[in-house]
């Protein structure tokens, strides 16, 4: 079961949370828009893996601002 995140931990993350991350969302969803539309299998794996590695650091950083 999953805990739902209460009004100040929320405010935590977004306080926490620099412009450098805010980029790193934005470029990813970019990404994964990109990859969509392109058919190269090379590219779609390096960029899977690309996003993989960001979104594991983005929710590493979370779990570090809730404990």
């Amino acid at each position: 079961s999953q805990k739902a995140l209460d009004k100040e931990d929320v405010e935590l993350i977004a306080s926490s949370l620099d412009r450098e991350d805010i980029e790193t969302l934005g470029v990813s969803k970019e990404l994964r828009e990109k990859a969509c539309y392109d058919v190269h299998e090379l590219f779609e794996k390096k960029l899977a893996e690309q996003i993989r590695e960001e979104t594991v650091n983005f929710a590493n950083k979370i779990k570090l601002l809730l404990k």
